[in-house]
């Protein structure tokens, strides 16, 4: 089964937004199952939230791609806050190259460690 999404071209289209975006540096892993050339691809972020993020990346995939990703604080030691996504928007002709994601999957602890982790971050703890 393949999960699509409305088609947004561009992050002037995200004023939708259920949750704000914070500037933050978190290092991820992004699966991609049905790509085998960038199946798994090591990342970072520029902004994040609750229902979503900006996730730089030199070959970014298409709009509708479903991503897996496992998101570190670096200044942490806990374990990864992991998630489900899906590409809304996609970058690649500026840099930051990338994708815009909405979480479509984040469960219990996850969410709970990425909220406290962008608390600290708007309180500069982080």
């Amino acid at each position: 089964m393949t999960a699509t999404a409305p088609q947004l071209s561009s992050p002037d289209a995200l004023d939708r937004r259920a949750a704000p975006r914070i500037p933050a540096r978190l290092v991820v892993f992004v699966l991609r199952r049905h790509d085998p050339v960038h199946s798994a691809l090591l990342a970072s972020t520029h902004d994040v939230g609750l229902d979503g993020m900006f996730i730089e990346l030199e070959h970014p995939p298409p709009v509708g791609t479903v991503l897996e990703i496992e998101a570190f604080h670096p200044g942490r030691d806990e374990e990864a806050v992991r998630a489900a996504a899906v590409v809304r928007w996609r970058r690649r002709w500026r840099r930051p190259r990338g994708v815009g994601v909405r979480i479509v999957r984040l469960r219990g602890e996850a969410r709970e460690r990425l909220a406290r982790w962008l608390a600290d971050v708007g309180t500069g703890t982080a």
